[in-house]
C-alpha cells in the first residue's frame, strides 16, 4: 500500500535537492517559480528549476500545489515514476482534496499501462474538479481498460476538449481512439487538427499516416510518415511504420533500409527482423526472408511473432508442412491471437487437416468476429466436406459483413476441384465484377 509522506520530511524523503544554480536562468528578469510553472525547460533542467523554486519557499498554498505538480510532471516525463509519485503525493499534504495530485497519479499508472488503476485516480480527480486533464485521462484510460466503449470515451474527450480546445493530447487521443476502433476515415480529422496546431507533432503525423495507410491511400501516408521520420530519425515506432508503408507502396528497398535501422536500435526485439524479411519477400527473395527469420528465431528463442511470419513465408514458398508444424506450436503451447488462428486455418485447409481447420476457425471467430476471412475459411471447409449449399450461404454472409468479393474466385476453383463445375460457374457469375 502507498502512504502519504509526512509533511515535515516529504521533500527530503522524495528528492535529493541540489544547490541552487543561477546558470539555469538566462535572465535576471526570470525566476525559478515562473520558469517552473511555465514548463520552460526539459528533462533535468526543468527538474532542477522546480526544485530550486520549492527551496526558495516564496509561494502561497495554490502556487505550492502548482510547483509540486510541475515537479511531478518533470520527473514523470524523465521516466522517474517513483519520484514523480512522491511529488504528487506531497501535494496532498498541502491540499488533501487535489485534482492535480489525482491526475498526476493517474498519468503515472496510465504510462505504465495500468489502465484500471489510472481510471480510479482520474475518477477521484473528476469528483474533486472536472478538468480537461482528468476528463481526457478518464476517457482514454477507461477505453483501454475496456470499461468504456469508444463512443463513451469520446464523450469524455469531447468534454475535455471543450475546456481546453487547443490541448494537443486531447485532440490526438481522439484520433487514436477512432483509429483503434477501425474508424480510419473519422480519425483523419483530429489528427489533421493536431498537425494544424503543431506541424512538427510526430505522434499526430504518425497517426495521420497510419490512418491513410489503412484506407489504402499509400502515397499520402508516405508523405506524412516521411515527415515524421525526418523530425524523429531514431523513433522506432515511426521507422517501423515507414517500413510498412514503404513496402505497401512498392518501395521495398526503402522498407529494407528502415528495417535495418530498427534492428540496430532494437536488436533484441522482433520488429526489425520481421520487417527485413517482409521486404526481402516483397522483392522476391523468399529464401533470404526465411534465412532472416530462422536467424531471428535462434536469437529470440520462442518468439511467437517471428514464428508467425516464418510460417507465413514458408507457406508462400510452398513449404506448408513445416509452416503448419511451426504455427501449431503457438496454437497448442503459446498465446495465439486471431492472426495465428487465421494462418493455422489456412494451412490446415491446404493440407487437408479438416478437424484442425475447424478448431482454428472456431477459435479465431470467437476472438475476432470482425475478421471476415474466417467466413471464407469456413466456406472452404464446407466445400471440402461436400456441404456446398451451406458453403455458399456462409460465403454470402461473410461478403455482406465485409469480406472482399474477390475471394469468390478462389472458392469457385475449390468447387471445381471437388467436381462441382456447373455450381462453380454459377457461383462465380454471381460475384463477377
Amino acid at each position: 500500500m502507498r502512504y502519504l509522506i509526512p509533511a515535515s520530511c516529504a521533500l527530503v524523503a522524495a528528492f535529493t535537492l541540489p544547490v541552487m544554480s543561477s546558470t539555469l536562468l538566462d535572465s535576471s528578469e526570470k525566476t525559478y517559480a515562473r520558469e517552473c510553472l511555465d514548463y520552460a525547460a526539459d528533462g533535468d533542467d526543468l527538474i532542477q528549476i522546480c526544485e530550486n523554486a520549492l527551496l526558495e519557499g516564496k509561494f502561497g498554498k495554490t502556487q505550492h500545489v502548482k510547483l509540486l505538480r510541475a515537479l511531478g510532471d518533470a520527473y514523470r516525463w524523465d521516466d522517474q515514476p517513483d519520484k514523480a509519485e512522491a511529488a504528487y503525493r506531497n501535494i496532498l499534504q498541502v491540499q488533501p482534496q487535489s485534482a492535480d495530485a489525482m491526475n498526476g497519479l493517474g498519468w503515472i499508472e496510465y504510462g505504465q499501462d495500468n489502465y484500471p488503476r489510472a481510471v480510479e485516480f482520474f475518477e477521484q480527480s473528476i469528483a474533486i474538479n472536472p478538468t480537461n486533464d482528468g476528463l481526457g485521462g478518464y476517457g482514454s484510460a477507461g477505453f483501454h481498460a475496456d470499461l468504456l466503449s469508444a463512443d463513451e470515451a469520446l464523450e469524455y474527450l469531447e468534454a475535455a476538449h471543450s475546456i481546453k480546445p487547443k490541448d494537443l493530447w486531447t485532440i490526438r487521443q481522439t484520433g487514436w481512439i477512432l483509429f483503434d476502433s477501425r474508424r480510419y476515415e473519422d480519425a483523419l480529422e483530429p489528427f489533421q487538427a493536431a498537425i494544424a496546431l503543431d506541424s512538427e507533432d510526430v505522434n499526430a503525423l504518425k497517426g495521420m499516416a497510419k490512418s491513410l495507410a489503412e484506407l489504402e491511400r499509400y502515397d499520402e501516408a508516405q508523405t506524412y510518415i516521411n515527415t515524421a521520420a525526418n523530425l524523429s530519425p531514431e523513433n522506432v515506432s515511426v521507422l517501423v511504420w515507414r517500413s510498412h508503408i514503404s513496402r505497401w507502396n512498392g518501395h521495398n528497398l526503402r522498407a529494407l533500409k528502415d528495417a535495418g535501422l530498427v534492428i540496430t536500435l532494437r536488436p533484441d526485439k522482433s520488429d526489425g527482423y520481421v520487417l527485413k524479411a517482409r521486404a526481402e519477400s516483397g522483392m522476391g527473395f523468399d529464401a533470404l526472408a526465411i534465412e532472416t527469420l530462422h536467424n531471428a528465431s535462434e536469437r529470440l528463442t520462442g518468439n511467437e511473432f517471428v514464428r508467425y511470419w516464418l510460417a507465413s513465408v514458408l507457406q508462400d514458398d510452398d513449404q506448408s508442412d513445416e509452416a503448419f508444424a511451426l504455427i501449431q506450436l503457438t496454437i497448442t503451447d503459446g498465446a495465439p491471437d486471431e492472426y495465428d488462428y487465421k494462418l493455422a486455418a489456412s494451412l490446415a485447409l491446404d493440407l487437408g487437416h479438416l478437424e484442425q481447420a475447424r478448431e482454428a476457425i472456431s477459435a479465431g471467430r470467437a476472438i475476432a468476429p470482425w475478421m471476415y476471412e474466417f467466413g471464407y475459411y469456413k466456406s472452404r471447409l464446407l466445400v471440402l466436406e461436400g456441404a456446398f449449399d451451406q458453403a455458399e450461404q456462409v460465403f454470402d454472409a461473410a461478403v455482406q459483413n465485409g469480406l472482399d468479393e474477390s475471394y469468390a474466385r478462389h472458392l469457385a476453383q475449390l468447387m471445381i476441384k471437388q467436381g462441382e463445375v456447373k455450381r462453380a460457374i454459377a457461383f462465380k457469375a454471381r460475384y463477377k465484377s
